[in-house]
């Protein structure tokens, strides 16, 4: 290898690391998403758990911002366990989004194991601010969950 490649080498190399070690440095999502509503349903039917859902899109800054820092948080996973969490994306389920009246995301809504909405809201929140929200509902996690030093 000559000489004049040999910079050029070490900063692609570097590039590289940088690139890989943000990757593993993001944090991933814990929450067991279900992406087919209807499974879902019948889910939260079998068990009585009541659904949450949450509308979202790929596009949507505000619903990857959630899925970085709500999403990731291990006691928002820790409360989702008394759910059946299904995610719903509004490009390819339209008809779905109508029907909830999802017209803004991300848009959140609290489903009893009937289908019945309980509890909806739109916009990002982080993860204090959704478990707050989730116990404001009737039937979120126990104020436990809600004073564990969430922000």
């Amino acid at each position: 290898m000559s000489r004049a490649f040999r910079p050029v080498l070490l900063i692609v190399a570097a590039l590289a690391a940088v690139t890989g070690v943000s990757l593993l440095m993001q944090p991933h999502e814990r929450i067991p998403w279900r992406q087919d509503f209807q499974a879902a349903s019948a889910e939260a039917s079998r068990t009585g758990k009541p659904m949450l859902v949450d509308f979202t899109a790929p596009w949507c800054d505000a619903c990857q911002e959630m899925r970085r820092t709500t999403w990731s948080h291990a006691t928002v996973e820790q409360a989702l366990r008394e759910y059946v969490p299904v995610q719903v994306n509004v490009d390819f389920n339209q008809k779905l989004a109508t029907q909830y009246g999802a017209s803004a995301l991300p848009h959140l809504a609290v489903l009893d194991p009937r289908g019945k909405v309980l509890k909806e809201i739109e916009g990002a929140m982080g993860p204090g601010e959704f478990i707050a929200w989730l116990h404001s509902s009737g039937t979120g996690p126990s104020p436990r969950l809600m004073w564990s030093g969430l922000r």
